[in-house]
């Protein structure tokens, strides 16, 4: 498979993660349930969702998406894990798509725009952020559009065969970091890095004859 096919179904695999909650806050005595399932989450490491499928009921479902995830805190519950996970859910950031699956019914899939295979780039504050995705359970993202995304912050002439290599540094240096993921998905990283750290990170590398 080349990396231009790689498909939101090529990364997405439903499974029953757990329930979704309402976090207690002042004006409810305790967690509230929302009759919403999860199927899959992804989060950074400040618990921002990148990717999320629910499923439930379309009354659930449309409550949950109208209200309870705009102006609530919410949790992941685990039925084997009794602590749960707290996200946030920017919805300025997302995409969202639904589908009936024979398994699971109605489902919901939201999607982070820099997520998206149309290899779009976003902002965070001043610097440009982009999640990539692997090929079902790799341990490396797809590469060729991983290089492709980072193409668009500033062209260089790159050689494919230098691009493990050059994902090696990104992880290094801290501007690829990988998501968490609780089931139903392949998995990502997310890569925040300036032009400027990526032309002197590709420089450093022709420098010390890394690549070559």
């Amino acid at each position: 498979m080349k990396d231009k096919e790689l498909r939101i179904d090529h990364f997405i695999r439903p499974k029953r993660v757990g329930k979704i909650q309402r976090v207690q806050d002042r004006f409810s005595p305790g967690p509230q349930e929302t009759g919403v399932e999860c199927l899959g989450m992804v989060l950074t490491d400040s618990t921002r969702l990148v990717a999320g499928i629910f499923g439930g009921r379309s009354t659930n479902l449309n409550e949950f998406l109208a209200t309870t995830a705009r102006w609530s805190p919410c949790q992941l519950v685990q039925p084997d894990n009794d602590t749960p996970v707290p996200f946030s859910i920017s919805f300025e950031d997302l995409e969202t798509y639904e589908w009936e699956d024979l398994d699971f019914g109605k489902l919901v899939l939201l999607l982070h725009k820099g997520a998206l295979a149309s290899q779009q780039i976003t902002q965070l504050g001043d610097l440009p952020n982009f999640f990539c995705w692997s090929k079902a359970d790799e341990d490396q993202p797809a590469l060729g559009l991983l290089f492709e995304k980072l193409q668009k912050i500033v062209a260089l002439p790159l050689d494919p065969q230098w691009y493990p290599r050059i994902w090696d540094e990104l992880l290094a240096e801290g501007y690829a970091t990988t998501c968490t993921c609780y089931g139903g998905f392949s998995n990502l990283w997310e890569v925040i890095i300036t032009k400027d750290e990526w032309q002197e990170l590709v420089l450093s590398l022709v420098r010390r004859k890394v690549l070559g």
